[in-house]
């Protein structure tokens, strides 16, 4: 779905991408990763007046989709920063604590005070676009993570041990 509108812009060339991740120790990639390479014309190809900064704006706009975070970035500047920071995206929050017990209580503190950014995702208002880039990653991210422990790894979990 993200190819075929990326596609739509005339300033892009090609369209690449990857679901899951490499069977390779150096791949931080969850299974639920999903990455995109945009291969662009020669900028004299462009529209009249297109920046870089202003096709990834537009490019960003019409890719919001719900659990999904769009960083724009190049490949292998990702991939290092998710190597040595082992955060998949731009923006993320890193529990750190002396025991489980504390983490865990951390996180659903954490959990309480970020569930009020629900709503900001549907604003319209004085600074909704602000806001709605803080919100999302951090609603996707709560909503995709929790989809996944609940429902995809029981059931492929289920699946594998009916197999076996």
């Amino acid at each position: 779905m993200e190819d075929s509108i990326l596609k739509t812009f005339p300033e892009v060339e090609s369209v690449w991408g990857k679901a899951g991740r490499a069977n390779t120790a150096t791949d931080w990639a969850p299974m639920s990763m999903v990455e995109t390479i945009v291969n662009l014309k020669p900028e004299s190809e462009w529209r009249p007046g297109m920046t870089q900064d202003r096709l990834t704006a537009e490019m960003d706009r019409a890719l919001r989709l719900t659990g999904m975070v769009n960083t724009w970035t190049m490949p292998i500047k990702n991939r290092t920063d998710m190597l040595s920071t082992g955060v998949r995206t731009t923006l993320a929050v890193k529990i750190f604590g002396p025991d489980l017990e504390t983490m865990q209580r951390v996180g659903q503190d954490l959990e309480r005070v970020l569930a009020p950014l629900v709503p900001v995702l549907w604003s319209h208002g004085t600074g909704a676009s602000v806001m709605k880039r803080i919100a999302a990653p951090m609603v996707g991210g709560m909503v995709t993570s929790t989809v996944l422990t609940l429902v995809v790894i029981p059931v492929l979990y289920y699946l594998w041990r009916r197999r076996s």
